[in-house]
């Protein structure tokens, strides 16, 4: 099979050109689409750039909360820098990346005895982020998708104390003064419990 002349027109008679960012090179790419060839031109760019695509696309295609933009570009750039060995200048290749790298992310993260509520959020912002680098052509696969999710600590219902069980009750009798037929209603439900 030969590869096209750069001028092939796509079906609809445009030159279908998409610009992906990746990490370094430049390169064409040819696809066969019935008969037809759609011509991908891929840059490579850093992962900082990648991070700020994502975070742009998270501000205003996905229309995010404030927080979550900061929160989630905080936790990829320590994900960077995991990955760079704290050295910030060194560029981090993001197809090199696979599960065991983000296993041995959670592992410093479990080090540094940080919650497991916040170490689940850095993981989620990961999966997120190589989700989005797959969907936009950038990694073939995600890496994160066979990373599990750390077990949340269940903690148990605080209940009522006696004391404040019978300050809350009588709370409830002084308002039942008033003669509403609702609030003895209530109030009779709330003793029998």
């Amino acid at each position: 099979m030969t590869t096209p002349p750069r001028s092939t027109l796509s079906p609809q008679g445009e030159r279908a050109k998409l610009s992906r960012r990746v990490s370094g090179l430049e390169r064409d790419a040819f696809q066969e689409r019935e008969g037809n060839y759609l011509s991908i031109v891929i840059e490579l760019h850093s992962m900082d750039e990648l991070i700020e695509r994502y975070v742009n696309y998270l501000r205003y295609e996905r229309n995010a909360s404030p927080h979550t933009v900061r929160n989630y570009r905080s936790d990829l750039l320590q994900f960077r820098d995991y990955l760079a060995k704290g050295r910030a200048t060194e560029g981090v290749d993001v197809s090199s990346v696979d599960a065991l790298r983000i296993r041995g992310f959670l592992g410093l993260l479990f080090e540094k005895q940080e919650k497991k509520s916040s170490i689940a959020r850095k993981l989620s912002a990961v999966r997120a982020f190589f989700k989005f680098l797959r969907r936009e052509g950038v990694l073939a696969e995600n890496p994160s998708t066979t990373v599990s999710t750390p077990k949340q600590d269940k903690t148990l219902p605080r209940i009522m104390t006696e004391e404040e069980m019978n300050t809350f009750l009588d709370r409830v009798a002084e308002a039942t003064k008033t003669g509403e037929p609702a609030m003895r209603r209530d109030r009779a439900l709330l003793e029998l419990l």
